[in-house]
C-alpha cells in the first residue's frame, strides 16, 4: 500500500480487501476518473466516507492536482504561539506555495485546467465571462483529473473535491450541485452537521459567509480532518449564557466576537445557532456576515460562530482576507519574498517577525463594532 497512507493514516484500519482497492485507486491512470470514483464508493461503502476522503486526498496529491503535499511540503512552516488568556496555541503558517494557484501554465501543465475543450459547454459565467470554478459540469470538462465525490447533506447534493492548494491535510472543498450564491440559510447548519456525522467526528465543517470566501457565486463549506487552535479555547461554567435541557451557548473572552454552542440534539443546536446568527444579520444586512466551525466531539456536537463585518475583512500587514481559518487561530500567509539585501517582505516579513501580540492585534482590527448585548442575540 502507498507509504503515506499505510504510515499516516495507520488509524484507518483497511482489511486487505479495502487495502487492495486503495492501491487499485493510486494505481490507476489519474484521467480514468469513472473507474477511480466507482472504486472510492466501494471503499465509503465497505469502510467509511471518511476513509474514501482520505484516499481521495492522496490519490489527488498522487496525480499531481493537489500542487503542494500538505504532509511533506517544505516550503511550508509553523509557528506557534501559545496564549495562556484563552488556552489557544496559535499558528502563523507560512505556505508559499498557496501562490501557484495564481500560475496558469502551471495548472495546465499538472491537469488541473484543461485548455483544449469547447468553451461553449461551460456554464454559469460572471460578468466578465468566465465559467463558475466549482460547478460540477464545468470541473468535468476543464478539469482533468479532478476528481469529484458525490455527497448528499440534509438532502442536498454536495460534491467533495481536494482543495488543489490546501492549507491543511485532507483540505476539502464541499461544492453545492446547485449553483447558487454563497449565502447563509438556515439548512447550511444541518449540511454541515451532516457532513460531521457522516464522517464520524473525523472531518469538521467549515463556511466562510462572505468574510474569507474567494468564490461567492456559488455555495461551498470546507472540510478538514485537522484539529483547529480555538478548539483548545478555555470555557468555563461562567461563560455560559444559555443553557437548556439540549443546548448550552457560550461567549468565552476572545479578540473577536465568539459563540460555542455544545449539544447533542441536532435540531436544538441547529436551532439555537440560526438564532444567533439571523439576529447578528439583522442588525445590518448589507454588511453582517459570519464565519461557522462544526465539529463533532466526545458524542456531543459543537458550533462555533464569529460575527463578522464585510468592510473588516483584513488585518495590517496581512494579504487577502481573514476567513474562518484565520479566526480558529490558524493564520494562514503565502505571499512575501527575500529581497536585494535579505530582508523579507509582504507575508514573509509578517511571519518571521510576529509575536503573540501581532496575532492578538490582528483578530482584534477584524472584530466588528456593535453597541448591543450580546446576549440579546440568543
Amino acid at each position: 500500500m502507498n507509504n503515506l497512507i499505510s504510515s499516516k493514516y495507520s488509524d484507518l484500519n483497511f482489511n486487505k480487501r479495502e487495502q487492495d482497492i486503495a492501491n487499485e485507486i493510486l494505481g490507476a491512470n489519474p484521467y480514468n476518473k469513472e473507474f477511480i470514483s466507482d472504486k472510492l464508493q466501494l471503499i465509503s461503502e465497505a469502510k467509511s466516507l471518511s476513509s474514501a476522503l482520505i484516499t481521495l486526498f492522496r490519490q489527488q496529491v498522487q496525480s499531481g492536482f493537489v500542487l503542494s503535499d500538505p504532509v511533506c511540503d517544505k516550503q511550508k512552516k509553523s509557528k506557534y504561539l501559545l496564549d495562556k488568556e484563552t488556552g489557544i496555541n496559535f499558528c502563523l503558517q507560512w505556505n508559499p506555495n498557496r501562490e501557484l494557484r495564481l500560475n496558469h501554465d502551471l495548472l495546465i501543465e499538472r491537469g488541473v485546467i484543461n485548455t483544449d475543450i469547447d468553451q461553449e459547454l461551460l456554464i454559469n459565467r460572471d460578468d466578465n465571462e468566465k465559467p463558475c470554478y466549482l460547478c460540477s459540469q464545468n470541473i468535468d470538462i476543464q478539469n482533468s483529473i479532478e476528481i469529484l465525490f458525490p455527497i448528499n447533506l440534509s438532502g442536498i447534493k454536495y460534491y467533495c473535491g481536494a482543495n488543489f492548494v490546501p492549507i491543511t491535510d485532507n483540505h476539502f472543498t464541499i461544492m453545492s450541485e446547485e449553483h447558487k450564491p454563497q449565502n447563509y440559510d438556515s439548512t447550511l447548519i444541518l449540511s454541515m452537521i451532516d457532513f460531521v456525522e457522516k464522517t464520524n467526528g473525523v472531518f469538521k465543517a467549515i463556511f466562510n459567509g462572505k468574510a474569507g470566501a474567494s468564490i461567492l457565486s456559488h455555495l461551498h463549506l470546507q472540510g478538514t480532518t485537522e484539529k483547529l487552535p480555538v478548539e483548545d479555547m478555555n470555557i468555563s461554567d461562567h461563560d455560559m449564557i444559555f443553557s437548556d435541557s439540549e443546548t448550552r451557548v457560550y461567549k468565552p473572552q476572545y479578540y473577536l466576537p465568539l459563540f460555542i454552542l455544545e449539544s447533542e440534539s441536532v435540531k436544538s443546536i441547529n436551532k439555537k445557532t440560526d438564532q444567533i446568527i439571523q439576529n447578528w444579520r439583522s442588525l445590518n444586512p448589507h454588511f453582517h456576515t459570519q464565519n461557522i466551525i462544526v465539529l463533532k466531539q466526545n458524542g456531543k456536537f459543537r458550533v462555533f460562530v464569529f460575527l463578522r463585518d464585510t468592510r473588516k475583512l483584513k488585518g495590517s500587514s496581512k494579504e487577502g482576507d481573514m476567513g474562518t481559518f484565520e479566526c480558529s487561530g490558524l493564520l494562514v500567509l503565502s505571499k512575501g519574498i527575500l529581497d536585494t539585501t535579505n530582508h523579507s517582505t509582504e507575508e514573509r516579513g509578517l511571519f518571521e517577525n510576529s509575536n503573540l501580540d501581532t496575532i492578538k492585534n490582528l483578530l482584534k482590527e477584524i472584530a466588528p463594532e456593535y453597541k448591543i448585548d450580546v446576549r440579546d442575540l440568543i
